[in-house]
């Protein structure tokens, strides 16, 4: 039986890497194919080999094992950049959960409760733990009026630009994400190019070299603007605690910022702010 655990931890682990590619496709896809999958084989092998109850643990132990047994030293070593992934780790330890308890009590009715609990677990949970990953947790209290944004030989502080709401988009020359999202950025912006009280704009974080005017003429296709630039060591990056671009916030009108996340979940908010 030993040579049979060995064999059921090692197809784990093969399913591991081999599914690990359609990460970079599509975060929630993937924690929903991947968990799929191993719900199946879960409930395959438990219906093979889980004679007795402990035989039932063990073999989900030593499925969700094989998957973990090469993520958790890359976590370890670098939690930062792998943090983002962490809940299709727990989606997937989901799943075998549930399998597991379904094929203990063998009944039918448990879907009924299990099936909502995943597909929560996929769409809703899989979308909060991004935002949160990517952006953290929003302090409160944080007020831009006092800061200041590099302009064309001159600077703008925030608090002197008089509207009800600023959605400012934080991008760099290097990351192609940021550009990606420009177009839907115009989108917005066309959206409420005729609202008096909201303005859509765009800050350039500019890396060694770079200028203000370098960032309108990588944006000259676009018409939304760029209200100013910054630097990473900035007291408006410091202070936002942004440590990657794309990231959009919306302020009020006293410049309390009310929002910080992606493109996406901004777009959201605005509808609320409305």
């Amino acid at each position: 039986m030993k040579k049979t655990y060995f064999i059921i931890f090692f197809i784990s682990l093969l399913a591991s890497v081999a599914l690990a590619f359609l990460r970079a496709y599509s975060f929630t896809l993937a924690t929903a194919i991947i968990s799929t999958v191993y719900a199946i084989a879960t409930y395959f092998t438990l219906n093979r080999y889980g004679k007795v109850f402990w035989q039932v643990i063990f073999i989900a132990f030593l499925i969700f094992l094989g998957y973990e047994f090469l993520i958790i030293p890359i976590r370890i070593t670098d939690w930062e950049e792998t943090r983002i992934s962490l809940w299709g780790d727990l989606c997937v330890l989901l799943s075998i959960t549930l399998t597991t308890l379904f094929y203990h009590f063998k009944r039918n009715v448990l879907l009924l409760f299990f099936i909502p609990i995943w597909l929560y677990a996929i769409i809703i949970g899989s979308a909060n733990w991004r935002e949160y990953a990517s952006y953290g947790n929003l302090r409160k209290g944080i007020n831009l009026s006092s800061l200041k944004l590099g302009t064309d030989g001159d600077s703008l502080r925030i608090g002197d630009i008089k509207m009800e709401y600023i959605l400012l988009d934080f991008w760099s020359s290097t990351c192609g994400v940021c550009f990606k999202k420009f177009p839907e950025m115009q989108e917005l912006h066309n959206q409420f190019k005729n609202n008096k009280d909201i303005i859509i704009s765009s800050i350039f974080v500019v890396s060694k070299g770079e200028s203000y005017k370098d960032a309108i003429n990588l944006l000259h296709k676009y018409t939304f603007s760029v209200m100013g630039c910054t630097d990473w060591h900035s007291p408006l990056i410091s202070t936002l605690g942004i440590n990657g671009v794309p990231t959009v916030i919306i302020l009020d009108k006293e410049k309390n910022v009310v929002f910080k996340g992606s493109l996406e979940s901004a777009k959201k908010r605005l509808k609320k702010l409305q």
